[in-house]
């Protein structure tokens, strides 16, 4: 995808801008190479919580906590934060700790659970759980989304919403397979697959953006 800059230099100026915290641990994250969420994709998903109004989180990619947090302070404007849930998993030992410093910081730490652990053996032992939740963000290993889908249908409440992030992948999922480098053409086919797949569930009515790196929002239409 080519960025507009000259209309991405504006449309950063007139964002809200976020809280001194969150700045902070964007500062850190861009000073050691954690990919976190884009600015484009932070303002849509406080627009979607905002609208949504859910009580119950999942989070299925935490790094140091950036989106987790920025999803409170989000619904901290528009709901009783008290009432929030959010269950955020990350299986890497070195983000996990930061995540955890950042969100004892952030004064959520009695509403946001933290699971140290791989996402695909978190989200059955969930399913086994018959846990449900309003809201469902993917941020994990890209590869792996069309393996999380049927877990995450599970999980997901009728009306609920699930978005994931990082769809289109710089443009390569517009690309013909040989003209993608051979090293990501297994998670070039596995995200066409991914795409596909949630465009045309009987159980999901979608959309995809062309903002950041790409979403697309889903709502579960049907049990």
């Amino acid at each position: 995808m080519k960025e507009n800059n000259s209309m991405s230099q504006y449309l950063g100026y007139i964002r809200k801008e976020n809280s001194l915290f969150i700045q902070q641990i964007k500062a850190y994250a861009k000073e050691n190479h954690v990919p976190i969420i884009k600015d484009d994709m932070a303002s849509l998903m406080t627009v979607l919580l905002q609208m949504a109004k859910p009580f119950r989180i999942l989070e299925i990619g935490t790094a140091i906590g950036y989106s987790t947090i920025l999803m409170m302070q989000a619904l901290e404007e528009v709901v009783d934060i008290s009432r929030v849930k959010v269950t955020t998993i990350e299986r890497d030992d070195q983000m996990v700790n930061q995540a955890r410093k950042n969100i004892h910081q952030s004064g959520y730490e009695n509403q946001i659970h933290q699971i140290h652990g791989d996402a695909t053996d978190v989200l059955q032992e969930l399913c086994r759980k018959q846990e449900q939740y309003d809201f469902i963000f993917l941020d994990a290993a890209k590869g792996q989304y069309l393996t999380f889908l049927p877990d995450v249908l599970y999980l997901l409440k009728k009306q609920g919403t699930l978005v994931s992030d990082n769809v289109l992948q710089q443009g390569d999922v517009a690309r013909s397979r040989f003209n993608v480098p051979r090293r990501r053409r297994t998670i070039h086919q596995r995200m066409r697959q991914y795409l596909w797949e949630i465009n045309h569930h009987k159980q999901l009515s979608t959309t995809v953006l062309d903002i950041a790196d790409g979403a697309t929002i889903s709502i579960k239409i049907q049990e």
